[in-house]
């Protein structure tokens, strides 16, 4: 009865774990925490769970973790593979490698998280030594299974050691996306002209990751690239949309603020908007907020730049859905979306206060939460400021340091901490 009951308790606590891998993946891109509030909330919880699959030792991880290996269950295997890998023994990381080039999507992006945020205590430098012997022998057996490498490599911050612009000059988009991927954190490893074939790419997704390496390496062809995908909304729209708005040129607002009319792509840009800083932009997102579906993600942006909270009289109470009003609400794709956990804004509201306040905004400075745009501000937004807006800001970090401070917004706090400590370190030497 008492082995019975010790299985029962590890099995809760990969049940446990399991849901809160989901909760925290997607409170790390909600408007509704920070950073601070993840870590001492989800982020706590899950550890715990992952805490006490680890403490079963040897027995638990041979009947309940290493089987979980040839699952198929995101967070199970996210569990599974980080408490084996944290429980220190070599058997158990070399099954976690191995299992990474054996199964799907999605589950194979779980062992990807599991390995890139694992800190593996003593065991640590052995994992990385592990993941590049991997590399090295994947590239000439199975190099389908490189992509998954070098995104956990690139994740730890880890140099491949290896040229990558035989990779970037692959046929396959997926080996593409990875290498430039990597060249964000080791320039070194990509020739510039590798970046210039991303950025003509007709792949969204490796488009994607030439603006991002290209932003982070000022290479001199990426903001002329995003304006021509932007001017044709051409694939990689997203991500070249950012891209002008974190450059903050007033130029660009005119170009970004043409794509508020067209609906497959109006969020998107609403989006970029919100980090350009200008008035002009404020203007654009002020008027976007009559446009319902667009409504939450213009208010955000402008409240970016303005420094206007979003509660009280400039939002609408939230009606909770009542079955004696009629039919259910419609699911959509759209639902879970990051957006969706914003205020409904109200736009008459915010409108009356942007007249009224408008005038004390100097057209040719750049804004951000109503104060003059920094770099210290830009820190102190990506360590104070919510999650939905991360990933963008140390994107940015990382691009007017030339690659020096690098953030893993979606790595355990601990780690983030430390990057961001690092990042202050940096600011204050460029001011010495």
């Amino acid at each position: 009865m008492a082995d019975f009951l010790r299985r029962d308790i590890f099995a809760e606590h990969l049940d446990e774990a399991d849901f809160l891998y989901g909760q925290w993946n997607a409170a790390l891109c909600s408007p509704r925490f920070t950073l601070a509030e993840i870590a001492a909330g989800v982020e706590q919880r899950l550890l715990a769970h992952l805490d006490g699959l680890t403490l079963g030792g040897p027995r638990v991880a041979d009947w309940l973790l290493r089987p979980e290996l040839s699952g198929d269950e995101p967070g199970r295997l996210f569990a599974s593979a980080f408490s084996l890998v944290e429980g220190g023994r070599r058997q158990d990381l070399e099954a976690v490698i191995t299992a990474l080039g054996t199964v799907e999507l999605p589950a194979r992006t779980a062992l990807q998280r599991a390995l890139g945020v694992v800190a593996g205590n003593e065991l640590g430098p052995q994992i990385d030594a592990r993941l590049l012997g991997a590399l090295a022998t994947t590239i000439a057996a199975q190099p389908e299974h490189v992509p998954a490498l070098l995104d956990v490599l690139a994740t730890r911050q880890i140099d491949p050691g290896l040229p990558l612009e035989p990779l970037v000059g692959s046929v396959d988009p997926a080996l593409q996306t990875a290498a430039l991927r990597a060249a964000r954190f080791f320039p070194a490893r990509l020739h510039p002209d590798a970046i210039a074939r991303g950025l003509r790419s007709a792949v969204a997704e490796v488009r994607a990751a030439a603006i991002e390496a290209g932003l982070v390496l000022a290479h001199p062809a990426t903001l002329p690239a995003c304006q021509a995908i932007v001017r044709e909304r051409g694939p990689g729209f997203a991500t070249a949309a950012l891209a002008l708005g974190l450059s903050g040129e007033a130029s660009f607002v005119t170009l970004l603020a043409t794509s508020l009319a067209e609906p497959r792509i109006a969020k998107d840009a609403a989006f970029a908007l919100g980090f350009s800083g200008r008035v002009a932009a404020a203007d654009c997102l002020s008027e976007a907020l009559a446009v319902k579906a667009l409504a939450r993600v213009a208010a955000e942006s402008f409240s970016h730049i303005t420094g206007l909270a979003l509660e009280q009289q400039f939002t609408h109470p939230v009606k909770p859905w009542n079955s004696n009003d009629g039919d259910a609400p419609a699911e959509s794709p759209d639902d879970a979306a990051p957006d969706m956990d914003l205020p409904e804004p109200n736009a008459a509201a915010i409108s009356g206060w942007w007249r009224a306040n408008r005038a004390r905004f100097e057209a040719a400075e750049r804004w951000v939460q109503g104060q003059r745009w920094s770099e210290a501000q830009l820190e102190r937004s990506l360590i104070e400021g919510p999650a939905y807006r991360r990933a963008a800001l140390a994107w940015d970090l990382a691009a007017r340091s030339h690659g020096k401070v690098q953030v893993t917004w979606d790595a355990l706090s601990r780690r983030q901490r430390l990057q961001l400590r690092r990042a202050h370190g940096h600011e204050r030497s460029r001011a010495d």
